[in-house]
C-alpha cells in the first residue's frame, strides 16, 4: 500500500506541473469577397443613408462594413483578423478613377484589413492599369498588405513589366506571416482556374495552376516561416458540382490548410464548410454581408468555434469617416474643389432632398424601383419614327443642331461675372487687381522720372 501511494505521489510531482495539452487559443476572422466598388450599398445608391438606422432597404455599403469590423474587435478579446478575397475592384462608377486615385485600396486599408487577395476583376485595366492603381495606392500612403501566389509574368512581353516591377518592390507579396497573441499566421492568395479564364485583359500575365502553387505555399509557411496557421485567399470558388467546386478541390488535395477564404462565385455561405482539416467560407458579394469566424487553435490544430454571416444593412449605422470617403466628398478632393456636384432640376434650381425627385420605374409594385439611366435614353429613342424603312428609328432632324435651350449672352456685368465664383475666381480676381496695381505704380514712377 505504501509503495502504491509512493509512485502514485511521484507521478503526481512529474506530470502534475505541466498540462497535458496547451491551453487553446482564439482568433476571430473577419472576411469579405467580391465587394466590387459597391462603397454605397447595392443600388439604388439614392436610398443610402449609412448615418440613419431604420429609413431604407439597402443592403452593403463599406460604411456600415467598417462600423460592424469596429464592432467585433470591441466584442472580443481575442486577436481579430481582417481579410479580403478579391475582386474590390469593378461595379460602379467609383472604379473609373481608380487608377488615379486608388478609392477602394485606400479605404480598405483605413477599414484596417490584415490582408488582400487579388481577383480577375483587378486586372480589367490590363497590367498597366492595376500597376497605377497599386502606384496611387502606394504613393498616398494608404495601400493595405496583399497577396497573390501564381501570378507569372510573361519573360517574352513588356506589357506586364510595370506591373511586374511593383510586384518586386513588395508591394504584392507571394505570402503574409503576421503574429496575434503569439499565433504565427502564414497567409497566401490564388487566383482559381475559372476567375484565371475569365480574366483575358490580364495578358500577358498568366496563372500558375492553383492547385501546384498551393502545395508550393503550405510547403514554404509549414517547413521554412515555422507558422502555426494557414489561411488561403482563394479567388477560386464554390460550386454545387462537385467537379467545378474548386475550393472543395483544394481541401481535398492540399494538406495543411487550415482555413479557405473563398471568392469569385459570389456563394453565400451560411455555414461553415468543413472538409478534412480545412474550413471553407464565403460571403457572398457587394457587401451585403460580412462573415465572422471565431475559431480555437490548440496541439497544432484548428477547430472551429463559431460561424456566422453578418448582414449589412440599414439596421447598422455607418462610420462616418469612411461615408465621408465615399461620396461626394471624393469628387471635390479630385478635383480640388474647382468642380463641385450640385444637383438641380431641369430649370436649374438646386435639390435639397434628392428622393423627392426619384422616378418609380414600376407604380405597380410597392416601394420605388429603380430605373436604370439607359432604359430611359433607350425609351425615347424608340419613340422616334422609322422614316427609311430599315426597321430601326430615326433620330429627328431638329436633333442635329442647337434646341435654344442654351442662350449665350455677351455681357461685361461683374455681378454676372462674379456671382457663381469659387476660390479659383477669386485669385484669378486678386493677381488681376494685383497686376493693375503694379502696372500703375510702374506708371507714375516712369512720369516721375520723365518728368
Amino acid at each position: 500500500m505504501v509503495r502504491r501511494l509512493y509512485i502514485m505521489l511521484i507521478l503526481l510531482l512529474v506530470v502534475g506541473p505541466y498540462p497535458s495539452e496547451a491551453a487553446a487559443k482564439s482568433l476571430t476572422i473577419i472576411h469579405s469577397n467580391d465587394m466590387h466598388s459597391h462603397f454605397l450599398d447595392a443600388p439604388p445608391n439614392i436610398d443610402y443613408t449609412p448615418s440613419i438606422t431604420g429609413d431604407d432597404r439597402t443592403g452593403g455599403g463599406w460604411a456600415r462594413i467598417a462600423a460592424v469590423i469596429k464592432q467585433v474587435k470591441q466584442e472580443r478579446s481575442n486577436p481579430v483578423l481582417v481579410v479580403n478575397a478579391g475582386d474590390f475592384l469593378m461595379g460602379s462608377l467609383f472604379h473609373m478613377l481608380s487608377r488615379e486615385q486608388a478609392f477602394e485600396l485606400r479605404l480598405l486599408s483605413m477599414m484596417r484589413y490584415d490582408a488582400v487577395g487579388l481577383g480577375n476583376h483587378e486586372f480589367d485595366f490590363k497590367p498597366g492599369g492595376l500597376a497605377r492603381i497599386l502606384a496611387s495606392a502606394r504613393g498616398s500612403g494608404k495601400i493595405p498588405p496583399l497577396v497573390a501566389s501564381n501570378v507569372i509574368f510573361s519573360a517574352e512581353s513588356n506589357k506586364d513589366d510595370a506591373l511586374e516591377t511593383i510586384f518586386s518592390q513588395g508591394v504584392v507579396k507571394p505570402f503574409l506571416v503576421l503574429e496575434k497573441d503569439g499565433l504565427r499566421i502564414g497567409i497566401f492568395g490564388l487566383m482559381g482556374k475559372d476567375a484565371a479564364e475569365v480574366a483575358p485583359f490580364a495578358s500577358p500575365v498568366s496563372f500558375a495552376d492553383p492547385i501546384a502553387a498551393a502545395q508550393k505555399m503550405v510547403k514554404v509557411l509549414r517547413d521554412t516561416q515555422s507558422v502555426d496557421l494557414v489561411i488561403c485567399l482563394s479567388h477560386s470558388g464554390l460550386s454545387e458540382n462537385p467537379k467545378k467546386s474548386e475550393d472543395e478541390i483544394l481541401a481535398r488535395k492540399i494538406d495543411g490548410i487550415d482555413i479557405i477564404i473563398s471568392g469569385h462565385t459570389h456563394t453565400r455561405v451560411n455555414d461553415a464548410l468543413q472538409i478534412n482539416n480545412t474550413i471553407i467560407v464565403q460571403s457572398g458579394a457587394y457587401g451585403k454581408q460580412l462573415g465572422v469566424l471565431d475559431i480555437n487553435y490548440a496541439d497544432g490544430h484548428v477547430s472551429l468555434n463559431n460561424y456566422r454571416l453578418m448582414e449589412i444593412n440599414d439596421s447598422i449605422s455607418g462610420d462616418a469617416d469612411i461615408y465621408n470617403a465615399t461620396f461626394l466628398k471624393v469628387i471635390g478632393d479630385y478635383n480640388w474643389q474647382i468642380l463641385k456636384i450640385v444637383p438641380k432640376d431641369r430649370n436649374g434650381n438646386p435639390i435639397d432632398d434628392l428622393k423627392r425627385m426619384r422616378i418609380d420605374a414600376d407604380r405597380q409594385k410597392p416601394g420605388i424601383q429603380e430605373l436604370k439611366e439607359w432604359q430611359g435614353v433607350i425609351a425615347y429613342i424608340q419613340s422616334f419614327t422609322d422614316t427609311d424603312a430599315n426597321g430601326l428609328p430615326n433620330v429627328p432632324d431638329k436633333y442635329r443642331g442647337k434646341l435654344g435651350r442654351n442662350v449665350v449672352e455677351a455681357s461685361w456685368n461683374p455681378y454676372q461675372l462674379l456671382k457663381r465664383g469659387n476660390y479659383i475666381t477669386w485669385l484669378t480676381l486678386a493677381a488681376l487687381g494685383m497686376g493693375v496695381f503694379i502696372l500703375l505704380g510702374m506708371v507714375r514712377f516712369i512720369v516721375k522720372k520723365v518728368g
